[in-house]
């Protein structure tokens, strides 16, 4: 196959996932919201380790000290606020994907007695 090729059916696949996350756009927004969390996570416990290090090295002065203890609390907030986003967005179920088509419920067969 050449590489162009390749790169058609790379774009393909690429436009049908698009077409099939936006089919369910509240699911889509919840899960960028907690990954936008989870890279503010990161971020936080990086400026927290560094702050501290800079802390211990260099004897900051206090306000400056106040700021590893600052980056602390909002870092465990993020992580809660990740915690709740993800159980809000776990504990809903899809409409669509609570029956699927291939699954109805089927009435139940008598059996006659005898």
């Amino acid at each position: 196959m050449k590489p162009f090729n390749y790169l058609r059916l790379w774009l393909a696949c690429a436009r049908y996932s698009a077409v099939r996350t936006m089919m369910f756009r509240f699911d889509f927004l919840m899960w960028s919201l907690v990954e936008f969390f989870w890279m503010a996570v990161n971020l936080l416990l990086v400026l927290q380790v560094a702050a501290g290090a800079l802390d211990a090295i260099f004897n900051l002065p206090a306000g400056l000290s106040a700021l590893h203890i600052a980056l602390a609390s909002m870092l465990w907030g993020a992580v809660v606020a990740v915690g709740l986003l993800s159980l809000q967005v776990i504990g809903e179920v899809s409409p669509v994907l609570a029956t699927p088509p291939g699954d109805a419920v089927l009435p139940r067969a008598t059996v006659p007695q005898s």
